[in-house]
């Protein structure tokens, strides 16, 4: 009998009111399995930590005076608060370090650290989005520039 994406739960031999039986050890098994993570994707999560490193004595030195300066070095620190951007780094870089360690330098991920790595990347991005922001900004000024000049 084919019910689409309760396919194979259940066989001919079973009345259609009988909810099928879960094999709740197979189910574990399969949160248990590890697979590494591509090369690719280990350099970019290394490099992402590098940068929050970076990130954190770039703030505490710097930080107070981006808030300060202008609105536009305010972005650096998404709108003036150096301290969350220290605080995101901060947390995202231990939780790296740690989901790294604790994954044998990411090659032996498991479902659970994969959701790890991606909470911990998506608050390492956060801190470095105001950062980001302006190099991407500087970038479109300088292809404008170029193309204005070679035209």
């Amino acid at each position: 009998m084919d019910i689409g994406l309760l396919r194979g739960r259940f066989t001919a031999h079973h009345d259609s009111s009988v909810l099928p039986v879960r094999n709740h050890a197979s189910e574990r098994s399969e949160l248990n399995v590890t697979k590494p993570l591509s090369a690719g994707t280990r350099r970019k999560l290394w490099g992402l930590l590098g940068l929050d490193i970076v990130t954190v004595p770039w703030m505490l030195t710097f930080g107070s005076w981006f808030d300060e300066t202008s609105k536009l070095s305010s972005v650096l620190t998404l709108g003036g608060h150096h301290r969350l951007v220290i605080a995101m780094a901060v947390v995202g870089s231990a939780m790296l370090a740690g989901l790294a360690v604790w994954t044998d330098w990411f090659a032996e991920t498991g479902i659970l650290h994969r959701a790890l790595i991606l909470v911990a990347t998506v608050m390492s991005l956060v801190a470095l989005a105001g950062a980001l922001s302006v190099i991407v900004l500087s970038a479109g000024i300088v292809l404008i520039l170029w193309l204005l000049i070679k035209h």
